[in-house]
């Protein structure tokens, strides 16, 4: 079975918050019940509730957080890569202590 590309966002939603409901409602039923006879009737009342409530929410926030993972990881690379660039230079400095950066690296030009 595949599923069309443009169901991703859906599909994705769905499955993290199933399996996020799933792990929290069990651990939650089993914290405040108790491992008892009704504790699966108990868990999957708590998990059709919960995921009624989950995966709209996912489906709402998944573009915010996407934006925000987008701002936060590009604010990242930015940082990254002016540290990697002044590292280098330094680097190349302190290997070099004569090493001019003349713009011609090494190139002779007459």
């Amino acid at each position: 079975m595949h599923i069309p590309q443009k169901f991703l966002p859906v599909v994705s939603a769905a499955l993290m918050s199933g399996a996020m409901v799933c792990i929290v409602s069990g651990t939650l039923t089993a914290w405040n019940r108790g491992l008892s006879a009704q504790f699966v009737s108990q868990w999957l009342q708590a998990f059709g509730l919960a995921y009624c409530v989950a995966l709209p929410t996912a489906l709402l926030m998944a573009p915010v957080v996407r934006k925000i993972i987008a701002r936060v990881t590009m604010q990242a690379r930015c940082t990254l890569d002016s540290h990697f660039h002044v590292h280098e230079h330094l680097v190349l400095t302190h290997a070099h202590p004569h090493h001019h950066d003349d713009g011609h690296h090494g190139h002779s030009h007459a």
